[in-house]
């Protein structure tokens, strides 16, 4: 009798200790349960919220999107960090975005702090000078810049931003100083070198494309892999430098607090697979000057992984 209580015993402490994998894995398996909101870090209309809301439009989960701008995407960011990993609360930023807050700012947010979920589309780096500008190639601002020091400004939308990081790349890579005008928006940075107040914006394609078709704006360079279907003889940065790691994109996807559930979390990617297939969803991102990418968990965290020592490089030197 002593050694079937033992028995009992020893199996309801078996089945006590099944029970919370048990009741985790038929909590996965039942999600989503409500909406999933993605956090958007910016006011509407931009690029991340035009991506995610056709993501949105497309998709077959139940997503609601929301925004929450302020301190350059830091307290949406801050939010979805903070939030309950239970496959409910994502958020729309780019990893670029966050390792130059990180070691450029003071965001106090590390990439590594985020889980990264999927990428969807990307943006690559441009440098784009006045239409009339007399410098055709980058050689041409190359030979004036070495001639001219510090008199080359580039601008863009704030201080310590990827752009600048970039430009200081440029600076070392091509041996000159050029110097950083920051604006208050990138509209401002457009307008001030289209009006002839700065020699060259540098942003992402997504906000000079427009400008380029129009004649008001010519650019010197893409930092892509390969030519940008959209500009497609705009000489490629690695190209002109003839420097193969030359190339900055700007990733969009999803990112989520640590320790959403892995089934959740394929899940997620399965469903923008699927999303990817319709033509409809590809031509909104296209049209907006981002290109559909699709990058699964292990290839979206690469991006930041491999970016991050050369961003942390650049703002250990001039932060």
């Amino acid at each position: 009798m002593k050694k079937l209580s033992t028995i009992v015993v020893c199996a309801l402490i078996c089945a006590l200790c099944a029970i919370p994998a048990s009741a985790a894995k038929s909590t996965e398996d039942n999600w989503p349960k409500g909406n999933i909101q993605i956090v958007i870090p910016y006011s509407t209309g931009g690029s991340p919220d035009v991506i995610m809301r056709a993501y949105a439009e497309y998709s077959k989960l139940p997503i609601l999107v929301s925004n929450m701008q302020g301190s350059s995407g830091m307290i949406a960011t801050k939010h979805v960090r903070a939030s309950k990993p239970d496959g409910y609360t994502f958020l729309a930023i780019a990893p670029e975005t966050i390792l130059t807050l990180y070691h450029g700012g003071d965001s106090g947010v590390p990439a590594s702090d985020l889980e990264w979920v999927a990428g969807m589309a990307a943006g690559f780096s441009i440098f784009c000078v006045k239409a009339s500008s007399p410098y055709n190639t980058w050689a041409d601002l190359v030979k004036y810049a070495k001639a001219n020091p510090g008199k080359v400004t580039v601008t863009a939308s704030g201080s310590k931003s990827f752009a600048e990081t970039i430009m200081h790349i440029m600076n070392e890579s091509s041996e000159i100083d050029m110097t950083w005008v920051p604006q208050k928006s990138l509209v401002d940075a457009r307008t001030s070198v289209i009006g002839g107040h700065n020699v060259a914006v540098l942003a992402a394609t997504d906000e000079c494309i427009p400008y380029i078709k129009s004649g008001d704006l010519k650019a010197l360079w893409v930092a892509s892999d390969t030519p940008y279907p959209q500009i497609e003889n705009v000489p490629l940065l690695k190209d002109v430098t003839k420097d193969p790691t030359m190339v900055f994109g700007i990733h969009r996807g999803l990112q989520g607090p640590k320790g959403i559930p892995q089934a959740i979390l394929d899940t997620i990617n399965a469903d923008i697979v699927e999303v990817m297939k319709s033509e409809e969803f590809k031509n909104k991102i296209k049209n907006i000057g981002y290109e559909p990418l699709y990058l699964n968990q292990a290839d979206y965290t690469k991006v930041y992984i491999d970016l991050e020592p050369r961003v942390k490089a650049i703002w250990d030197k001039y932060k």
